[in-house]
């Protein structure tokens, strides 16, 4: 077995659940700006892409929820004001609710 110096681990969603602290920044960011929260598990779907991005499927999401006509999607203030609300929030409840997935701490 060959040994290294180092060892990198990927915790954010490979070896520690970290969907249940970006939904509540999601949530605090969409409630904020006077849109509904949304479920854990469409969080889930969108994660994986960036904050930019999880931000723009939410938007599109409440857009569709509400049966408004999307034309070019979401305006870019929104997403900007909701963005910055989510990073805020992410950065200080940063480890609230995130757990390691089973087996990962003995696995270690």
């Amino acid at each position: 077995m060959k040994a290294y110096r180092g060892y990198l681990f990927d915790l954010d969603g490979t070896l520690v659940d970290t969907a249940p602290d970006i939904n509540a920044a999601l949530n605090h960011a969409l409630t904020r700006h006077g849109y509904p929260a949304v479920d854990e598990a469409l969080t889930r779907h969108w994660v994986g892409h960036g904050a930019a991005r999880l931000i723009s499927e939410a938007l599109l999401s409440q857009t569709l929820l509400s049966n408004a006509k999307v034309q070019h999607g979401p305006a870019a203030e929104s997403q900007e004001h909701l963005l910055a609300a989510f990073i805020d929030y992410y950065e200080a409840h940063i480890a609230d609710l995130s757990q390691p997935y089973p087996q990962v701490r003995e696995v270690l």
